[in-house]
């Protein structure tokens, strides 16, 4: 926002506040969050009372008539730029003690004050006082003061109105515009509400020996660009421990077994979310436990997610052992490696392909076929589906989709494999990609439901652990996040709800990833300044710190769930 427009905001937001600035009404007015604030004429009823214990008149015929020697009235100024003149009764006489601007005075010093250069010192262009030295108003190159409040410059693009102790009651910058408790975005005359829908977030965060957790607002936010508007804090139930910001730091240990979660608008300071969080940290094991694990994913997983997980479990001391049938990439920056660890980790693939509730890119591995598809290449194996069967008069329609049915119990049978103590489900990007904003919640609640379903009956006593990784920061990122992710995240709540299942653990893997960083980007041509204009390649598949960070997020959920600690 340039210094012209910032000054056409600025006139246009003086323009709704006269009631606040130019109100006759002696009163005090809510500005916002309970914050009371006088109409310029209890200011200056009360500035009278401070110095003669006069009020205001509508003459000063009427004020010389209303008040006794020796003491002040005010009236209302008939001048251009004058808001109020004070007067004292001197035996029956007025004189003039000092004036007060109007609004219009007031636009014409602010242009005044952004004419001048922020990093130019502060100096004094005019001061005026009353007969007692009291300082009415003072005028420097940063800023206007009056009783009632400042006009300050805090740099380019920057203003606030506010009182002498800080306070603002309208604030300005290149972003957003505040009045009161009105928040208005980019110039756009709307009030944003960051909780028009609930917070995103789940009350478990689990940390490990050395790898803590960063809870980060803008992946709890429906809209996340409404980040700057929230307050967000933890604070420990059981240690001193605590913070406050954007970014939330909760090291290994320090936060005891519980919080609290607070998120606030930033313009209502008694209207807060608070949620009990339960806090789990995971020892370093003395002795080693080799908990099994099936990874079911995308390319997300597929891209080092096993082999990562896989080397922080082990960093704890546990040998784990991975289930499954197509392995995963060893290597950042190709997919069809097959160096890593067992899953069933899938380039491309949502919820539904799982499933079989969409038929475009699973292919059914037939029974018998089990050698031969065990043989294929990870190319050619990657888009069959292991898990599938043909449906029997014998099961419920509740379970068959397109005839087939998602049989975890099948699955393992048919290729020998060990059961699992561990379910890892990581899925939903790609339902954030091919679903409809408005069929998306019911799609994943309705192949959660089945597959978590599937599994707890082929393995009772498996701990399931739920989750969708973030996606990076930009604008077309922000659009899929409010319309996709959003009901992705309620359906897998829903979900978890419905099941009721002391097992079943939803981890708030999305809030604890970083959409700022670590996603890979074209660098268009380097400036002088050494720095390159560009955006995000690939705003989804996290890659090199930010892949990494993702699986240490996830996997001192594993570790707990190992140790039954969860």
């Amino acid at each position: 926002m340039s210094g012209q427009e910032t000054l056409q905001e600025l006139d246009r937001i003086v323009g709704t506040t006269n009631e606040l600035l130019l109100s006759p009404e002696v009163k005090m007015m809510d500005v916002g969050g309970g914050v009371m604030r006088p109409t310029n004429a209890m200011v200056m009823t009360n500035l009278a009372t401070l110095l003669g214990g006069a009020m205001p008149y509508a003459s000063v015929a009427l004020g010389i008539a209303g008040t006794t020697d020796g003491t002040n009235f005010s009236v209302v100024s008939s001048a251009q730029d004058e808001y109020v003149q004070v007067y004292r009764n001197v035996a029956g006489e007025a004189v003039l003690v000092d004036t007060y601007p109007n609004s219009e005075a007031i636009r014409a010093v602010t242009a005044l004050i952004s004419s001048v250069p922020v990093s130019a010192p502060e100096t004094v262009i005019e001061v005026t006082s009353d007969k007692e030295g009291n300082v009415g108003s003072m005028l420097t190159t940063k800023r206007l003061r009056t009783v009632p409040f400042d006009i300050y410059n805090d740099g380019p693009g920057r203003f606030w109105v506010g009182d002498g102790e800080g306070n603002a009651s309208i604030y300005i910058d290149d972003n957003m515009v505040v009045l009161g408790q009105f928040v208005f975005f980019n110039g756009q005359d709307s009030v944003a509400d960051p909780f028009a829908l609930p917070p995103l977030f789940a009350p478990l965060v689990v940390t490990a020996e050395g790898y803590g957790q960063s809870l980060y607002l803008k992946n709890m936010l429906y809209k996340r660009e409404l980040e700057p508007q929230v307050v967000a804090s933890i604070a420990s139930k059981d240690t001193a421990a605590m913070d406050t910001g954007p970014v939330l730091t909760m090291n290994p240990g320090e936060y005891g077994d519980s919080a609290v979660l607070n998120l606030r608008d930033v313009s209502a300071p008694d209207a807060r979310r608070l949620m009990s969080v339960s806090v789990k940290n995971v020892p370093a094991q003395s002795v080693p436990s080799s908990p099994k694990i099936l990874i079911i994913g995308d390319s997300i997983s597929n891209r080092q997610g096993g082999l990562f997980i896989k080397q922080i479990l082990e960093d704890l001391g546990f040998t784990p052992v991975f289930i499954g049938t197509i392995n995963g990439s060893a290597v950042p920056d190709n997919s069809n490696n097959a160096a890593g660890v067992p899953g069933e980790a899938r380039e491309g693939w949502e919820s539904g392909d799982f499933t079989y509730a969409v038929t475009d890119r699973a292919l059914v591995v037939a029974a018998g076929d089990e050698s031969t598809y065990e043989g294929m290449t990870k190319t050619d194996k990657w888009p069959r589906n292991p898990f599938l069967r043909a449906a029997t008069g014998a099961d419920p329609a509740s379970i068959i989709r397109n005839g087939y049915v998602f049989d975890p119990a099948f699955y393992q049978s048919r290729f020998g494999l060990q059961t699992p103590d561990i379910v890892l489900n990581l899925l939903g990007t790609n339902d954030a990609r091919d679903r409809t904003d408005a069929t998306v919640y019911d799609e994943v609640l309705s192949n959660d439901t089945l597959m978590h379903n599937q599994i707890r009956a082929a393995w009772p006593n498996a701990k399931i652990i739920r989750s969708i990784p973030g996606t990076a920061y930009n604008t077309e990122r922000n659009g899929v996040w409010t319309n996709r992710y959003v009901p992705i995240i309620r359906a897998m709540q829903q979900a978890a709800v419905n099941r009721a299942d002391a097992k079943f653990i939803l981890a708030p893997i999305w809030a604890l990833t970083n959409p700022e960083a670590g996603y890979v980007y074209a660098p268009g041509s380097i400036g002088l300044d050494g720095f390159s204009v560009a955006d995000w390649s690939d705003s989804i598949h996290p890659a090199q710190a930010a892949r990494l960070a993702l699986f240490e997020a996830i996997a001192p959920y594993v570790a707990a769930a190992a140790t039954n600690i969860i």
